[in-house]
């Protein structure tokens, strides 16, 4: 029996949905065309699990039109167009998700687990190649996707709900029924809960070509693309997987923006900067937009702390301060004092780039935090001593990752914990946190923005 017939009939199940429901919707995950939010949808959940098992089993389950939301990178680009599924169909696709990762035994890599092996790779080389495919979501060739899916998928449900999703239309908020909309017949929307696996499968022969070479290093992060290589190779390597890409994935090229030369002269990958200074030193740091933000976002705080003339607390203010500093370990699932069988989620700007090894931007961004508390402190309210260091926060979580006690975890907090920490923080009533659940709403609705937030001080880098 194929392994993806067993898993369709393992996990397409009412009792395997509901052991799963917490990790596939969370009280943040947006809500679809049909505006149904979590709250809401909690109260039907029973009945909606069982019209997905009975419908994906019988092969008739449809998508419900996607909602479009835009993302817009900066004022000189084009906005990046959004697909957010109705709650339903997010767990439809999530179960699918795990079915093809599991069939095609797809790894999503980390940035980070990328960024470690470049460096680690790079004293081998001089050159690098850096591939920029225009547009790779929506102009993924759909036909050859389905082809390749079906060399290892055969059960026809699966293979329905796959087409299905990829040709769903993406339509804006004031969509109405009778409005005649046009299927997406190429490309894959971007954000669906399956995007990022139907990619990998796309350009998983490529990956095993390039990667078995020894004439070259490949790293892909998605549609991302840098190889290193020597001098000598260069023309060669960049003139073969260029046509490759071409010709074999029905893929476009920007030619403008796709380059190559020399690892001396320095290159940017992922959010990161990389320079080799000699054939042992290989200088790993943050690109400067990204510094930039950080920098902008400690200082707009401080200023906001200044401007509310005592509205925001010293001690609320050090917690949002050191959380930005930090970041914070997560477990994730549907709720911040909810243990559960999901690994740890790291959240924030520092273990985003945590594997640099220019430990000179720590110092500056310690220095810097030191001198907008001068600057915006004038009155001498906040305790430097509780303030803490960029630098310290990147050995703890290099050398003791999930251990470390000096990064905010607000999973290990008992409830006693919770309600000492909303008062000491947020000088918040004893009167007000009488219950067990009136304090985890407390912490939960004052903690978890925040901790999300933590992802808009890090640049984005496609």
């Amino acid at each position: 029996m194929a392994l993806a017939f067993k898993l369709f009939n393992k996990k397409f199940t009412k009792k395997y949905i509901e052991s799963k429901y917490d990790f596939y919707i969370s009280n943040n995950t947006a809500s679809g065309i049909d505006k149904l939010q979590k709250k809401k949808f909690d109260l039907i959940k029973n009945d909606q699990i069982q019209v997905i098992v009975n419908k994906v089993r019988s092969g008739t389950y449809k998508f419900t039109f996607y909602k479009e939301n835009l993302i817009i990178k900066n004022r000189d680009s084009l906005p990046r167009m959004i697909s957010i599924p109705t709650l339903r169909d997010r767990i439809v696709m999530k179960v699918l998700h795990e079915i093809l990762r599991d069939t095609f035994k797809i790894e999503l890599k980390l940035v980070q687990s990328v960024i470690k092996k470049l460096t680690e790779e790079s004293t081998k080389y001089d050159s690098y190649i850096k591939i920029d495919i225009s547009n790779f979501f929506g102009t993924l060739d759909q036909d050859l996707l389905m082809k390749k899916i079906k060399k290892r998928v055969r059960k026809k449900e699966i293979l329905c709900l796959i087409e299905d999703s990829i040709k769903t239309p993406t339509v804006n908020s004031y969509h109405r029924k009778e409005n005649e909309i046009i299927g997406n017949f190429k490309g894959v929307p971007q954000g669906i809960p399956i995007s990022n696996v139907l990619a990998e499968i796309y350009l998983k022969d490529l990956d095993y070509l390039y990667l078995q070479r020894q004439d070259l290093a490949y790293f892909r992060y998605v549609d991302d693309i840098l190889i290193l290589c020597n001098k000598s190779d260069v023309f060669d390597i960049e003139s073969e997987i260029k046509k490759y890409i071409l010709e074999e994935y029905n893929l476009n090229i920007n030619f403008q923006k796709s380059t190559s030369g020399s690892l001396y002269d320095g290159i940017n990958y992922l959010g990161y900067t990389f320079e080799k200074r000699n054939d042992n030193l290989f200088v790993c740091s943050v690109k400067k937009e990204s510094l930039i933000k950080i920098e902008n976002s400690l200082a707009s705080l401080l200023a906001r702390f200044k401007n509310l003339e005592g509205k925001m607390k010293p001690s609320e203010l050090i917690f949002y301060l050191n959380l930005k500093i930090t970041g914070a370990f997560v477990k994730d699932g549907n709720d911040l004092s909810k243990e559960t069988e999901i690994k740890t989620k790291k959240y924030g700007w520092l273990f985003f780039y945590s594997q640099i090894n220019d430990l000179r931007v720590l110092y500056h961004l310690d220095y810097l935090v030191d001198k907008f508390i001068d600057k915006y402190d004038k009155n001498g309210l906040i305790d430097k001593l509780l303030v803490k260091k960029f630098v310290k926060s990147y050995y703890e979580i290099t050398q003791k990752r999930n251990k470390s006690h000096y990064i905010f975890n607000p999973s290990s907090f008992s409830i006693e914990d919770k309600k000492q920490f909303l008062i000491d923080t947020f000088a918040m009533k004893t009167k007000d946190l009488k219950t067990e659940a009136s304090i985890d709403y407390h912490f939960n609705i004052r903690i978890k923005r925040k901790i999300l937030e933590l992802e808009e001080d890090i640049q984005t880098f496609s």
